[in-house]
């Protein structure tokens, strides 16, 4: 099975509310996407991985991945993923009621949004 076809899959799974499902297939994806060396499919897994993580509480392992994620997309040159993940870095950050760190992923995340056009 495909990397590809594994994220869709993800993707449908989450649609349906099947967390733990989707983040199976996410972490699956993540390892056929390094095999292939698409940097840019691992950091989007790693980003909807740390979605999932955040909506289920686990704020260590969502800040790890979302941070991932945007470190990735940074060195990618990928400033519309790399602002997707700051956002989400940022509602993690709310969440938690850490609005200083927060505002700073927020306003990262407009400035890349802006910059991309």
């Amino acid at each position: 099975m495909s990397a590809d076809v594994l994220k869709d899959e993800g993707l449908h799974l989450f649609q349906a509310g099947d967390y733990e499902g989707a983040l199976v297939k996410f972490e699956t994806a993540v390892s056929l996407y390094a095999a292939d060396a698409n940097e840019a499919g691992r950091a989007e897994m790693w980003n909807n991985m740390g979605v999932i993580h955040r909506l289920r509480g686990q704020r260590d392992a969502a800040l790890a991945v979302l941070t991932q994620a945007a470190d990735a997309f940074a060195q990618l040159g990928d400033d519309n993923r790399q602002a997707q993940a700051l956002g989400n870095l940022g509602d993690l950050y709310a969440a938690a009621k850490d609005q200083t760190e927060a505002a700073r992923c927020y306003s990262d995340a407009a400035a890349l949004f802006a910059q991309d056009g």
